[in-house]
């Protein structure tokens, strides 16, 4: 049995009918899906809402856009499972199986081989720490694409003092930072002509 947990767009009908697909195709199969209350409340799936979370699963299911990929993984919080991306949206970089091929990869991923009927690909993500010079309680967060710091007020700016990877960076007065993983980084790139970076590098 296969555990698999749905992360979908809450606002596109269409996704109502590949859920119907899913769960049946689950069914004959004898594998467990399920998805958060709020989601399957949003759909009209109720039955499959549960407060199990999504490390539980062999594999999370994204269905929608990069939006919702990215959601998926903020949903992982870091745990080790693969994340299939169905393309249910206008933006489609992160999500490479179109409705139609859902079923059927599912049975490729579940029945086959990975490096000869499917590939598993690592992505890096970054993690961010942030410390306030007052003194304040240090905030983490993990992120996909990227991690942005801005100002709040406009006019000003503000001191930052960066570290990677607990090296001394920098330390300038600015708007702010972006930093992006390769999977973040190609809009940001592009827009200063630069080279795409592979999402396989680490960098």
């Amino acid at each position: 049995m296969t555990k698999i947990f749905l992360v979908a767009h809450q606002t596109r009908s269409e996704i109502r009918g590949l859920i119907a697909e899913i769960v049946a195709w689950s069914k004959a199969g004898r594998h467990e899906v399920w998805m958060a209350s709020q989601d399957a409340n949003a759909l009209g799936w109720s039955d499959l809402a549960s407060d199990r979370a999504a490390a539980e699963a062999d594999l999370v299911l994204s269905l929608g856009g990069d939006g919702t990929v990215l959601r998926a993984v903020h949903e992982l919080d870091g745990a080790a499972v693969p994340v299939l991306g169905v393309n249910v949206g206008t933006l489609g970089y992160l999500t490479e199986v179109e409705p139609a091929q859902c079923l059927a990869t599912l049975d490729r991923w579940i029945s086959g081989k990975e490096g000869k009927d499917f590939e598993i690909d690592s992505r890096m993500m970054v993690r961010a720490t942030l410390t306030p010079a007052n003194g304040g309680s240090q905030t983490t967060w993990r992120a996909l694409n990227e991690v942005v710091l801005e100002k709040q007020q406009s006019g000003h700016t503000i001191w930052l003092d960066v570290d990677i990877n607990g090296f001394e960076f920098a330390q300038y007065s600015a708007d702010g930072v972006i930093v992006a993983s390769p999977t973040g980084s190609t809009a940001y790139s592009m827009s200063a002509r630069g080279p795409v970076v592979s999402p396989r590098h680490r960098a």
